[in-house]
């Protein structure tokens, strides 16, 4: 019922706020999603905002939009494999977002409440959420390249190879073109000749997984590795998941 009341809230203002100006959404927010507290960034060009969220230093959410006077509407994604839709008020430096969550027999509507703190980008999660130190295996570093790929359950799959490097600084790159389900899935990236931001692909990991992705825009896939002499295995939770095999090339 709550729910239902604030959706209706949003509607309400939605449409008072019809001819109202654009307002700069760009900074730092704070606010409450469930029961727990949330961090994050937005960045804007012109009417295009992307925003990362924060609970903690492994629960992450991303979302990109598009406002139009003092609403906003997107993509909101829980994980690497959940996505929704989101119709969004803003207010005073305020957003209300509503998640839209479909079920067989209903809609869902989950709220989340932000206040802009200041114009920064970049937040501390150290401040929020106690200091962590991600790792750089030095025994990651370096080029590789896919030799082999199988199921969970170990049978061979056709796979185009590729190529990518994993750089001291964090940075992660491909050497090459990729495969449309590795383009898609990996390194979805919007025209930032258009929209005016630059992103790069990053890594780390933590203990024996590794986080691969572009942070601004998705949740790093969070991927189970092993190094056994000159290969590295990858357990990938994409679709069925599948277990890559790569050989250093440096």
């Amino acid at each position: 019922m709550r729910i239902t009341i604030l959706y209706f809230l949003f509607l309400f203002l939605a449409y008072s706020s019809s001819f109202a100006q654009s307002q700069d959404l760009q900074g730092t927010y704070e606010g409450k999603f469930g029961q727990g507290k949330i961090v994050g960034i937005i960045k804007q060009n012109d009417d295009f905002i992307i925003g990362s969220l924060f609970q903690s230093h492994f629960i992450k959410y991303s979302f990109n939009g598009i406002t139009e006077n003092d609403t906003i509407k997107g993509d909101f994604f829980l994980n690497a494999h959940t996505k929704l839709s989101f119709h969004g008020v803003i207010r005073n430096q305020k957003l209300l977002l509503f998640l839209h969550q479909q079920s067989d027999s209903s809609n869902h509507f989950i709220p989340i409440f932000l206040d802009k703190t200041t114009t920064k980008t970049e937040v501390k999660l150290d401040d929020y959420f106690g200091k962590i130190q991600r790792e750089y295996n030095p025994m990651l570093i370096g080029t590789w390249k896919l030799i082999k790929r199988t199921d969970l359950e170990g049978n061979d799959i056709k796979f185009d190879s590729f190529t990518f490097s994993m750089k001291k600084n964090g940075l992660f790159e491909y050497a090459e073109k990729l495969s449309s389900e590795k383009s898609t899935n990996y390194s979805k990236k919007l025209n930032n000749s258009q929209i005016g931001l630059d992103f790069k692909m990053k890594w780390y990991n933590l203990a024996n997984k590794l986080y691969i992705g572009i942070e601004e825009l998705y949740p790093l896939l969070e991927e189970p590795y092993y190094i056994e002499g000159n290969k590295l295995v990858i357990t990938c939770p994409l679709g069925n998941g599948t277990i890559d095999t790569h050989i250093k090339k440096d």
